[in-house]
């Protein structure tokens, strides 16, 4: 029986060149990068395209480590395709694919809904004109290896537990960050690729992020689904450099070979990059994003790279964004976010460097200043009633609850 809906247009990405495989999109240009390699250099700098080794397994309830699914080659005549299924579609593609014959691998319901599926060419053809499919792409990811990821003992001082969405307690950096105009010296370090200054929201454990309407002031060099439940892969590690870096001082933070998010558990390693929060002294930082390997199937996971200012939008930065699929750190036959660099004099230039400097905005809000002489005000005398509805003479705290603007007018409604 063919499929009912033949008439979506989304363009089948062959798998000569896989949408997995197009890591780190070209217009991140911005940062500085050079110009993305074609898709001939690609393809000749890597022999094989590297799936996910037996080594990369999940955890049991034991404990003791599995084998992947995804570590199983597909069946002879098929190749494996990520499948990502359109909002509240989820059921019907899986039913389509049970139809065409497919065998499905691995189940994606978190951050995105879909599907690992070892399909033919022509059976995936057709999975694609379904309206409840949203994108079909060959899983062929490509590993680039830039070692931009500096090596220091203070990195490793602290690690979060082996554990799917988890957050640190609050965590001194050291230093002072005039953030835009509000001094941070705390952040949360989350499992999921990022940190958030201390602002007091409390942990931070999110595992989807949205620099345009993130109400924390956070940093994203990561962000998207990490989980390091899988033994194979690294804890994430933090703390202060033990070392400098371009002479300053700094704060570290390692997602370093963890894993991705999956519906059987966690992949093997996945992912690693560096978050360092350079010390320029006087509340300005230098943000440096290290990327050394990106190479699973990142149109499954969404990145969302960058950082948050919620008090003024125009002070943010979003490289990449988390709400298309595949993300916009991908991109076909283009690996320029770790096969290039953005030199940041004083720190070494290196393949996969990104350098982001922040500077001290005037007086931080959080900076103590001095109280002003208090003057003398006329005794008001209390009225025995008010407007229908209002509380004459409230305490100031009432009376502010429901007026935002000043001067206050003495009344509260309830």
């Amino acid at each position: 029986m063919k499929l009912t809906d033949m008439t979506s247009q989304r363009r089948w990405a062959a798998p000569a060149v896989g949408g997995v495989a197009m890591l780190l999109t070209a217009a991140l240009a911005f940062a500085g990068g050079g110009p993305a390699a074609t898709a001939d250099e690609l393809l000749a700098s890597s022999s094989a395209s590297p799936t996910l080794s037996d080594a990369q397994s999940t955890p049991t309830e034991t404990g003791s480590a599995q084998p992947s699914a995804l570590s199983t080659p597909p069946a002879a005549g098929t190749d494996r395709y990520i499948v990502v299924a359109e909002s509240g579609q989820q059921s019907a593609v899986a039913a389509d694919i049970d139809e065409l014959g497919g065998s499905i691998v691995v189940t994606y319901n978190k951050a995105l809904p879909g599907f690992a599926v070892d399909l033919t060419e022509a059976q995936a053809a057709e999975l694609d004109a379904s309206a409840a499919v949203k994108t079909v792409e060959r899983d062929a990811p490509m590993t680039a290896n830039a070692g931009a990821i500096i090596s220091d003992a203070g990195c490793l001082t602290n690690a979060l537990p082996r554990a799917d969405d988890a957050s640190s307690t609050a965590v001194s950096l050291g230093f002072s960050v005039n953030w835009f105009g509000t001094e941070y010296s705390k952040v949360y370090v989350n499992s999921n690729g990022g940190v958030a200054f201390d602002n007091g929201r409390g942990g931070y454990s999110d595992y989807l992020h949205n620099i345009t309407t993130s109400t924390r002031p956070v940093i994203l060099p990561l962000g998207t689904d990490v989980d390091t439940r899988n033994n194979a892969t690294t804890t994430v590690t933090y703390g202060a450099l033990t070392n400098t870096f371009g002479a300053r001082t700094g704060f570290c933070v390692n997602w370093v070979n963890v894993g991705a998010f999956s519906q059987a558990g966690s992949t093997g390693p996945a992912y690693s990059a560096q978050l360092l929060i350079m010390n320029r002294g006087s509340g300005a930082v230098d943000l440096i994003f290290n990327y050394d390997d990106i190479n699973a199937a990142v149109s499954t996971q969404k990145l969302e790279i960058g950082y948050a200012d919620p008090q003024n939008r125009a002070n943010s930065l979003r490289v990449s964004g988390s709400g298309t699929a595949p993300t916009t750190f991908s991109n076909v036959a283009s690996a320029s976010r770790i096969l290039s660099k953005q030199d940041g004099s004083p720190y070494d230039s290196a393949l996969g460097r990104y350098v982001f400097p922040i500077t001290a905005a005037g007086s931080p809000t959080a900076t103590a200043t001095p109280s002003p002489t208090p003057t003398t005000t006329a005794t008001i005398t209390c009225p025995t009633a008010g407007p229908d509805g209002s509380q004459p003479c409230a305490p100031w705290g009432l009376d502010r609850i429901d007026q935002a603007a000043l001067p206050l007018n003495s009344l509260y409604y309830a």
